[in-house]
């Protein structure tokens, strides 16, 4: 892989990391945090207040003293479609006599994501989170009628930040609350002051005023005189559940965003380091089969070359050997002597001996095409058997059981030949056994030979098939290669176990 082709690959990572961080952290923002900064099915608010209300007993008299109210606001959801229906309820209850002197209900249908007033309302049910330095419209749980709230200001409430809104009405017609005074018309002046935390969008205090009069021939009749404020107690609990909420405001906005874009950076960078090594692997591994290639170019180039000598010098021999033999076989043939003749026998294996080495190196160098048919296995070995001069020490166990199978008869031949040779001389002058078992599966036949000579060492059971390799002293190296390129263009593998010595043949049914 190309250095350009490497940058625009890991570039690739970054851009698709980097759009889809993108899109995760905008659909998180746009889509999560406003399910989840909504108002909640399970919606209740409930503030009490003090009230002091000072009211005329008839027309033109004067103000009682003071009436210490207890005035409650509750809202409570009881549905959820796709907006809240919140019941909402102010009652007032006089402290002196207990008798409720104020009962109002009013049910909101309320967008629990933008806090508007879903149904004939005008304006917001309560200030969203996130609230601005603006007017806001609000018909509010607190008063049951419209306020118009106007910034004032920034402040603080036992320890939290909140922004201070100023609201009023003058000269409102009240006259219909007091029926017991028409038809003198009646007026109402209010002020109020609602202190909200702006991350929220939580009331944590609200102080109202008001006064209701009349007005006779350019003076002023007093009705009623009051105010009212939220209890220590409720601005205590409504300051703590405002802080609860930025304190979960802030892991919706800040700390899951940061997460986010820190496992998908932690993945980007896993990936990109994951894509340099996975690369660099690739190469050391490339480099390694380029590696392998060269050297294996390089000894098959010297195989090439050794086998074309060997097979010169092999050829050469070969006329040496059979002229030495021919000779022999004169002298031997005008020569009686007793004596003589043993030492003509020595000769003469020493000569096949060095015609068997001649062979070895020829089967390795020539490859001859396969004269493929169905033979016998038991025939194959008996002729082995005949060919090879079996020491009295040794015992030879061939398989019970014939098969037919598709081979090159000579090859195979010199295949198992060359296997129990390898075998009786690994076991030497010592009694010893050779047992050579079938195995005939479905697919293929397994022919098994096993020995009790020296064994081969650990060392050297990689080598063993290796062309020049051998631990005999005279021994070629080509006689387990050759073995192994028979068995190879058999379309079959031979592998070799230690301890006791196991050469493993398997050669398929299938030889088309």
């Amino acid at each position: 892989m190309s250095t350009i082709l490497k940058i625009n690959k890991i570039r690739l990572w970054i851009i698709t990391f980097t759009i889809i961080t993108a899109i995760i952290v905008s659909a998180w923002i746009t889509l999560g945090i406003p399910e989840l900064m909504k108002l909640p099915s399970d919606y209740q608010l409930i503030i009490e207040h003090e009230v002091e209300d000072r009211i005329i007993d008839y027309w033109g008299g004067p103000l009682s003293e003071s009436i210490p109210i207890k005035e409650t606001s509750i809202s409570r959801s009881n549905t959820e479609d796709d907006h809240l229906i919140i019941d909402s309820s102010l009652i007032a209850i006089d402290l002196k006599t207990g008798d409720i002197i104020f009962d109002s209900f009013q049910t909101f249908e309320v967008n629990p994501y933008t806090r508007e007033h879903a149904s004939n309302v005008q304006g917001l049910f309560e200030l969203p989170p996130n609230v601005k330095k603006q007017t806001y419209e609000l018909f509010s749980s607190l008063t049951h009628s419209p306020l118009t709230l106007k910034f004032e200001k920034e402040n603080t409430r036992l320890g939290l930040d909140v922004y201070d809104f100023s609201c009023g009405s003058y000269q409102v017609d009240d006259s219909n609350a007091w029926d017991e005074f028409a038809p003198n018309p009646v007026f109402l002046d209010t002020t109020c002051k609602m202190s909200v935390e702006p991350i929220t969008g939580q009331i944590v205090d609200f102080q109202q005023t008001w006064h209701d009069y009349s007005i006779e021939n350019g003076e002023i009749i007093d009705v009623a005189i009051g105010s009212k404020a939220v209890t220590d107690f409720s601005i205590s609990v409504l300051v703590k559940s405002a802080q609860n909420k930025i304190q979960l405001y802030y892991v919706y906005e800040t700390i899951i965003p940061i997460l986010m874009s820190f496992i998908a950076c932690t993945l980007l960078i896993g990936g990109i380091y994951r894509e340099k090594l996975s690369i660099r692997i690739r190469q050391n591994i490339q480099a390694e089969i380029q590696l392998e290639i060269a050297k294996q170019k390089i000894k098959n180039e010297r195989l090439i070359t050794i086998g074309e000598s060997a097979g010169r010098i092999a050829h050469d021999f070969r006329g040496l050997s059979s002229l030495i033999r021919m000779n022999l076989e004169l002298i031997q043939i005008s020569n009686h002597d007793l004596k003589s003749s043993k030492q003509m026998a020595r000769i003469f294996r020493a000569v096949d001996t060095i015609d068997r080495q001649i062979e070895s190196i020829m089967d390795f160098v020539r490859h001859t095409p396969l004269k493929l048919d169905n033979y016998s296995l038991s025939k194959i070995f008996e002729s082995v058997k005949n060919s090879i001069d079996i020491p009295a020490s040794i015992k030879i166990d061939f398989p019970k059981t014939d098969v037919n199978f598709w081979c090159d008869e000579k090859e195979c031949e010199q295949l198992f030949h060359n296997l129990i040779m390898n075998s009786i001389e690994s076991i030497g002058d010592k009694d010893g056994n050779i047992t050579i078992k079938l195995k005939d599966t479905e697919k293929q036949f397994e022919i098994i030979f096993e020995d009790s000579g020296t064994g081969i060492s650990s060392e050297n059971l990689d080598k063993i098939f290796e062309p020049l390799f051998t631990t005999k002293k005279t021994g070629t190296g080509f006689g387990l290669a050759s073995c192994k390129n028979i068995v190879e263009r058999l379309r079959g593998t031979i592998k070799v176990q230690n301890n006791p010595t196991v050469f493993i043949i398997v050669i398929p049914k299938n030889q088309n």
